[in-house]
């Protein structure tokens, strides 16, 4: 009987936590950015375009030391605290996103995959989110939720070892929950984050989960001069030998949509983008149709990136090599029309 009366007692207990949750009422659209933002370019995005989100891009050495043996850095966590004090005054919601980590290292630095081969690497991305949700947990609504990380990308996943995405990130939601039952857990797939990831997604037993996916589909168009793709492409047209357009896109994104309807859970669109030098308008093109469909879904969404990488950079426009800063250009103006509609509704309040 006590045993049963404990139980009551902690289901209680956790829905009057859920009860008080931080959801996701009024839709997000927003950016990608990372802890370089000043506050002056977050006061941008409020007031100037009207964003009401960013997610937050926690890079190797923005939470852990790079190095072994990978300490918590705390004035990294202050710069974080900083970053959340920046986006309550100014009405902005963030999502916290563990974009790297000892043992997986993309794009700062030498590339490092050995969280995908060894269990103790996962213990430190485990450890890296029961501080950040101990320290946040009582942050309230500026906080939109927490993005487990970005894009796992294992090379096969393979049950009960380190490459079983779906067994981290059922450790990772439990070690959240430890501290802060009220924010919302994001959850990517693997492939990257594709929306085929979900093929092998296991839903997750959390009323305050929301699935994501990025979206730069075809590969070939969307990086276009970047690394490995060489060639240049428009859109719509022929990629890469096949024919893309709108009802392509739309195929594309399919496997999301069908988790979405399985699940009931919100979806989230965290990264989508198209190079800037795509010729002949392409990335207004790309833009305006993959946005369509955020919309008429109903989905979450945000543009990478705010004030990154040039090659993303709505703020940009020349050659490649010769980038230069301008007031506005062309997609731009597209993305602030859609951002009019945002409210600030979720969070403190827009100045």
């Amino acid at each position: 009987m006590k045993k049963l009366i404990g139980m009551f007692c902690a289901l209680v207990f956790a829905a009057a936590a859920y009860s008080e949750a931080f959801t996701w009422e009024a839709p997000l659209r927003g950016v990608t950015g990372n802890l370089s933002l000043s506050d002056d370019d977050l006061r941008h995005l409020a007031q100037d375009w009207n964003v009401n989100s960013v997610r937050l891009m926690l890079m190797s050495g923005d939470v852990r030391h790079p190095e072994p043996p990978y300490y918590i850095l705390d004035h990294k966590l202050e710069e974080i605290d900083h970053f959340l004090e920046s986006c309550e005054k100014y009405g902005i919601r963030c999502i916290l996103d563990v974009h790297e980590t000892p043992g997986r290292v993309e794009w700062r630095g030498e590339k490092d995959r050995r969280l995908w081969t060894s269990f103790e690497f996962h213990q430190y991305l485990i450890e890296t989110w029961e501080i950040l949700a101990k320290r946040y947990a009582d942050k309230g609504p500026v906080i939109a939720g927490y993005d487990l990380f970005n894009e796992p990308n294992m090379y096969e996943e393979q049950a009960d070892a380190p490459s079983d995405w779906n067994l981290l990130v059922k450790k990772l939601v439990q070690a959240i929950r430890k501290h802060d039952k009220t924010h919302p857990i994001i959850i990517e797939p693997t492939r990257w984050g594709g929306a085929d990831g979900f093929e092998t997604l296991e839903p997750v037993d959390d009323p305050l989960v929301i699935y994501s996916f990025h979206f730069y589909v075809p590969h070939q168009f969307t990086h276009q001069r970047v690394g490995d793709n060489k060639g240049t492409y428009s859109y719509p047209g022929e990629i890469n030998g096949k024919s893309w357009d709108k009802q392509a896109l739309l195929k594309a994104m399919q496997p999301a949509i069908e988790f979405q309807q399985k699940t009931g859970a919100p979806m989230y669109v965290g990264e989508f983008s198209a190079i800037r030098w795509a010729p002949d308008g392409s990335a207004l093109r790309y833009l305006k149709e993959v946005v369509d469909i955020f919309e008429q879904n109903g989905w979450h969404w945000s543009y990478h990136a705010y004030r990154e990488w040039q090659g993303w950079s709505l703020e940009h426009q020349g050659p490649m090599d010769q980038p230069e800063k301008v007031k506005s250009t062309p997609r731009l103006e597209f993305m602030k029309e859609i951002w009019t509609k945002n409210t600030f509704d979720n969070a403190s309040k827009k100045p």
